[in-house]
């Protein structure tokens, strides 16, 4: 009976695995095949969400050769941490913000440290990303925060970077949920599936939002607005 449970809790995380990579790859090709319509900074995102999946990929046939797909998130955390930093520093303007690009440098070498001598290639990069998380945090509130400041004539709702500050505001804030539900599991020795699917959730509902955000970068005529505003 367990071992007949075990085989269909299997099936089901590799559906949930098959179904988000559909997605990842959905959104990219959507994407890329109509890059010259987008921003700069859509134009990063797009290609984080391909490398994203590429990393899936590799996690996935490291896993299956060496049983150990670590190594692949050390890496595309600190891409990931990379991309949506320039993503921001292109949006978030003025003196006040500087110190993004000067974290920029120190919070990778942070994590690459942490690489080396704290949480090895072999081992989960738990510290890295939930510094990383903090910061994307800071930086979808920042977003919103100028956004309300500044005047616009496009309906917030449709807005390009509003979609991308909420879905990194809920993506930042739910994997703090998602780890710490993570660590309470395993400490009491529960069922880890309910959480693998809760992470599951929270991935489709964040790169759904992000796919929003694309979509209305390519199609609003006056996607550079909020930029050029700052820029005054």
């Amino acid at each position: 009976m367990s071992h007949s449970l075990w085989n269909f809790s299997t099936l089901i995380m590799f559906i949930n695995f098959i179904i988000y990579l559909l997605l990842l790859l959905l959104i990219f090709i959507n994407g890329a095949v109509q890059l010259k319509r987008h921003s700069t900074p859509f134009i990063i995102l797009i290609t984080l969400i391909g490398l994203t999946f590429l990393s899936e990929l590799i996690g996935r046939f490291l896993a299956m050769k060496l049983r150990n797909s670590m190594p692949v998130y050390h890496v595309i955390s600190v891409l990931e941490y990379t991309c949506i930093t320039l993503i921001y520093l292109y949006f978030l303007k003025g003196k006040k913000f500087r110190v993004i690009k000067y974290l920029l440098p120190v919070l990778i070498i942070c994590s690459f440290l942490n690489s080396l001598y704290i949480q090895g290639l072999l081992n989960f990069p738990s510290n890295s990303i939930l510094l990383f998380q903090i910061v994307y945090l800071c930086y979808a509130l920042l977003g919103l925060i100028q956004m309300l400041k500044i005047p616009n004539q496009i309906l917030i709702r449709k807005q390009s970077f509003f979609w991308l500050n909420i879905s990194l505001l809920f993506y930042s804030s739910t994997q703090l949920l998602f780890f710490g539900l993570l660590n309470y599991a395993i400490k009491h020795h529960l069922n880890l599936n309910p959480v693998f699917t809760f992470s599951f959730i929270i991935n489709l509902i964040y790169y759904s939002l992000l796919a929003i955000s694309i979509r209305l970068d390519r199609i609003s005529p006056n996607r550079s607005t909020h930029n050029e505003v700052l820029d005054k």
